[in-house]
């Protein structure tokens, strides 16, 4: 028992094995170590995957979004990025997405001159072609070395012409064609209105410095048909040397009579304003002894858009008169056969009425059937009326551009230097109470020019 209790006999025991316990201690140390870096070196490794399978999905989403948006097809391209470059300089680029229903919208994007930075590009709204000539796709903002740059690029822009807000009435048009040429023809001249009666057509008579001229609808408004024995000695060797008097007359339709009488000449001359057709005749007055004898030629005529037209000479020969300028019997029967194989009846002398040039009733009349449209035009100084023969006929300004669309029948001023008209000529409008001056071709407008 004694040795047993002895000091210091158990201490080396104890030593070693306190050394053998911090020796496991550190052993798993070390493993718990290695464990938590290999779980760490995993979970790197996971994220990262997962980081690039989610920039990647975000990337298809972003690019099917746009296309559902804008209804576009579009073809992706990767391209690899070589990394950046040493210096960059100032470019512009652009994307053009294709809708599916053909419309297109443009985004550009400027990159100023700097030195290799990270640039940010926030997303772009786009807008569709309409189809009403007007298109604009908006950029957005690029942010490139601090600095914030806002892009647009906006398409074509068309804009709209000027539209009348009111034109004259289906029915109106061809009395605002006659009433521009009636105004024309009495700025310098004589002008007479005749109305419709039956199946006439409203007819205008405009004289110039080279006879007597009938429009109307029937002709097409022709400004040169003129009236069998108005003419000069070109056309017949009598001249009367006096001016002549007009009459109108209804017999079924309406008709014109003419005469003018001087020098021994005698002009007689019928028009039916339903067909163009013109009878007249020439006479010369002479003595033999104490008797009065008559030489007569009787023509026919049918002008529509050219002076000489058809003229046939009908009947020609003499007979007996009871004096000066007084029309024979036999010729007048003559005549008349001449008129009926023609459909022209020569009516009965009291419903001949006379017309007066530059008539302010007939003037009156002939604006109340054109309406109102053109009731506030006048030619200014150096200027002649003319009149739009077609509808949406254009008026441009010196370089092409079109300022507005004029309606059919739509009375404009021309300068009495363009008469003739002939090619472009410059014209003044009202449209919509506003006064425009432009440039039109002469083929969309009808003018009278004394020949």
């Amino acid at each position: 028992m004694g040795e047993a209790n002895q000091p210091g006999s158990n201490a080396p025991k104890k030593k070693e094995g306190k050394q053998l316990s911090q020796t496991k201690q550190i052993i798993i140390m070390a493993a718990a170590l290695l464990v938590c870096a290999v779980l760490i070196t995993w979970t790197v490794l996971l994220m990262r995957e997962r980081l690039a399978a989610n920039d990647n999905t975000t990337n298809e989403y972003s690019r099917s979004d746009l296309a559902e948006m804008t209804g576009a097809v579009t073809t992706v391209t990767t391209v690899t990025d070589p990394g950046p470059a040493e210096f960059t300089e100032a470019s512009t680029t652009a994307d053009t997405l294709t809708t599916s229903d053909g419309s297109a919208a443009v985004t550009s994007t400027q990159a100023n001159a700097t030195a290799p930075a990270v640039i940010t590009v926030q997303p772009s709204n786009f807008s569709k072609v309409t189809g009403n000539g007007k298109t604009t796709a908006r950029g957005g903002q690029a942010t490139q070395g601090g600095q914030t740059t806002t892009t647009t690029t906006t398409a074509a822009h068309t804009e709209p012409v000027i539209q009348p807000t009111d034109q004259p009435a289906e029915g109106q048009i061809g009395y605002n064609k006659l009433l521009a040429l009636y105004l024309a023809a009495s700025q310098n001249g004589s002008a007479y209105f005749v109305d419709a009666q039956g199946s006439s057509q409203p007819t205008v008579i405009l004289h110039g410095n080279g006879g007597y001229y009938a429009a109307s609808p029937a002709d097409d408004f022709s400004t040169r048909n003129r009236l069998g024995g108005t003419g000069d000695a070109s056309e017949h060797p009598w001249q009367t040397g006096s001016g002549f008097n007009f009459m109108q007359y209804d017999a079924g339709s309406r008709f014109i009579y003419y005469a003018s009488q001087g020098n021994n000449y005698q002009i007689l001359g019928y028009y039916d304003t339903a067909t163009c057709e013109n009878v007249w005749a020439r006479l010369h007055y002479y003595q033999l002894g104490v008797e009065w004898q008559t030489e007569y030629h009787i023509h026919y005529s049918h002008r529509t858009d050219r002076a000489d037209g058809t003229q046939t000479e009908l009947q020609f020969g003499t007979c007996a008169a009871s004096g000066l300028y007084q029309v024979p019997l036999d010729f007048e029967h003559i005549l008349d056969t001449e008129l009926q194989n023609r459909g022209i009846s020569i009516g009965s002398w009291a419903t001949y009425n006379e017309m007066y040039a530059n008539n302010a009733a007939d003037s009156q009349a002939l604006r109340s059937k054109a309406g109102s449209y053109n009731s506030g035009f006048t030619a200014g100084a150096g200027e002649t009326y003319a009149v739009v023969t077609e509808g949406n006929a254009q008026l441009t300004d010196a370089g092409g551009a079109v300022l507005a669309a004029l309606p059919a029948g739509a009375i404009v001023g021309v300068g009495t230097n363009a008469l003739p008209l002939s090619g472009s000529v410059n014209v003044r409008a009202v449209v919509n109470g506003e006064t425009m001056n432009g440039v039109m071709n002469s083929a969309q407008l009808l003018a009278w020019s004394a020949p």
